[in-house]
């Protein structure tokens, strides 16, 4: 596992930047698989008089041009908005298409999976409050059900001892009916 880190002094983390790190890691690791996330390890050059659209639309057209002619698998991450939130901290059920405001992220994704994180769930409202967090994972979309995994939400939990994740099976039931689309 590789961490695709800025030098100090190269002053712009673009989409080119960084596809020549993943490129230079494919050539010389054979590494197949990277996660990006723009948000936080890129720096936005958004043309003038493009909107975010237009700029989202741009980016993952070139992510995805780079994924497809090297064939490796290609993850970026986004992030839900603030209005995904209810009143008291809850998460709002969400699907990639809402990523980032963009709905070309679910347009041009061949898998989307939305995750999120609570402490606010029936099942575990017994436990003590560190143990409370749960992880959902909502298999929103794939291209091809059949290779890629059927639609589902699951919640997972970190046994922070062993360092080991797993499924949580009451907290999925409770998280599947409250994101019945």
């Amino acid at each position: 596992m590789h961490r695709i880190t800025c030098e100090p002094h190269v002053n712009q983390r673009t989409i080119d930047w960084y596809l020549k790190r993943c490129e230079l890691l494919l050539r010389r690791e054979n590494c197949r698989f990277f996660v990006f996330d723009p948000w936080n390890q890129h720096d936005e050059e958004r043309k003038a008089g493009d909107t975010e659209t237009q700029y989202v639309n741009q980016m993952l057209r070139e992510l995805c041009m780079f994924a497809h002619s090297n064939k490796v698998i290609m993850i970026v991450v986004t992030h839900i908005s603030s209005n995904s939130y209810d009143e008291n901290g809850g998460i709002r059920p969400f699907r990639i298409a809402q990523a980032h405001g963009s709905s070309h992220f679910g347009k041009m994704a061949d898998r989307g999976i939305c995750v999120f994180r609570t402490r606010n769930l029936e099942t575990t409202a017994h436990l003590p409050d560190e143990e409370r967090d749960r992880m959902g994972v909502r298999f929103d979309k794939a291209k091809d059900e059949e290779s890629m995994g059927k639609r589902d939400t699951i919640a997972l939990k970190l046994d922070t001892k062993a360092m080991n994740i797993t499924m949580d099976v009451e907290a999925t039931e409770e998280i599947r009916e409250l994101w019945r689309f």
